[in-house]
């Protein structure tokens, strides 16, 4: 105490015969002091949370086709393993997703493969697929069928997201017009299912979306399942390969459950295709 007292320039304690008090200073000095104490017990057991992935944040991007899918539940699940996680979500394209998970500011991210080249390695774990389906005005000649073959659309006109979003999703909703041998007559581009179904519903034109983003639409469309062996809508979760974040691990780990997919330990590289012709 008396080292302290001569490097602080303080009397912390009185001392009389037999006992001493601590001075005014000395008092502050001791509540100061257990602070301290406390704080530090804290940052070790908050280090160790941190370690295990018990505590931190965690950002999540999706586009559309997630936002009615598994998504929602493994995040509430999320939430009830890790209730001390503060969770991020980021709704976007996928070009815009894969390039926030290059720059690390979305740590997992739900889109459709295959992407563009990146210079960073990405990983991915492939998700259930989900289907393309028709979207129809309810007075179309087609509106009753159940199930189309995309050619019987040639001469319809087509309500469609604009190119430049798709990437994945638009690459291969384009091998689906290859196999039916046309290019769609595209009047109107608009971002997002909720609204490409009201411009539908509206009678401006048909369209094609995942069967995931159709059932969880009203029915103000009719909905046709497409006839085509394309119609497989693939679907992945990628994240940097140099991400070694534990709240990141943890969440992969219950993915990998609640996806279906136990024992999924070596996730590949996501394949990369060049970019798209222009045009296309």
């Amino acid at each position: 105490i008396q080292k302290i007292e001569a490097e602080i320039g303080l009397t912390l304690l009185n001392r009389g015969r037999g006992r001493a008090e601590l001075t005014p200073a000395g008092r502050q000095f001791l509540a100061e002091a257990k602070l301290s104490l406390h704080h530090a017990e804290q940052a070790t057991v908050r280090a160790k949370l941190a370690a295990s992935g018990s505590v931190g944040r965690l950002s999540v991007g999706f586009t559309s086709d997630y936002v009615h899918s598994f998504l929602p539940d493994l995040l509430a699940a999320f939430h009830d393993a890790y209730p001390d996680v503060r969770v991020d979500s980021r709704f976007d394209i996928s070009t815009a997703l894969s390039d926030a998970v290059v720059e690390r500011s979305v740590d997992v991210a739900f889109l459709s493969p295959p992407l563009l080249a990146h210079p960073a390695p990405l990983k991915t774990m492939p998700l259930p697929s989900t289907r393309f389906v028709a979207l129809l005005p309810h007075g179309h000649r087609h509106a009753r069928v159940k199930r189309i073959g995309l050619r019987a659309l040639q001469g319809d006109r087509f309500i469609l997201a604009p190119v430049a979003a798709w990437t994945g999703f638009y690459q291969q909703i384009a091998r689906l017009f290859d196999e039916a041998g046309f290019v769609p007559n595209t009047v109107h581009q608009v971002m997002g299912p909720a609204m490409i179904e009201n411009l539908v519903a509206a009678g401006i034109g048909v369209s094609l979306v995942s069967e995931t983003s159709a059932e969880a639409r009203g029915r103000k469309v009719a909905v046709a399942e497409l006839d085509s062996a394309f119609a497989e809508l693939s679907q992945a979760a990628v994240w940097h390969e140099q991400n070694d974040s534990p709240v990141l691990n943890g969440f992969l780990a219950l993915l990998e459950t609640h996806a279906g997919r136990p024992g999924r330990r070596s996730p590949r590289r996501m394949p990369a295709l060049p970019r798209a012709r222009s045009g296309r």
